[in-house]
């Protein structure tokens, strides 16, 4: 389900929520009942070490000497 960034026209506060991208345009703050409107947000990115990383890492040896059979 997508993360969606929304702010209260009323009481200006901002928070995220999990809705279906069916329901995103129809929600309501929890504080004063006011419509919510959907913020314009950057894609979240996951930057991190890949997988074949991950795996050389936790059998102590290097990415490029892993075996055919471990490599994702």
């Amino acid at each position: 389900m997508p993360l969606y960034d929304f702010c209260c026209n009323t009481c200006k506060r901002t928070l995220e929520r999990n809705v279906p991208y069916v329901r995103a345009d129809r929600q309501t703050c929890e504080h004063c009942g006011a419509p919510l409107t959907r913020m314009l947000s950057a894609p979240r990115i996951k930057i991190g070490p890949t997988p074949d990383q991950v795996t050389a890492e936790v059998l102590g040896v290097p990415e490029k000497e892993l075996p055919p059979g471990l490599k994702i």
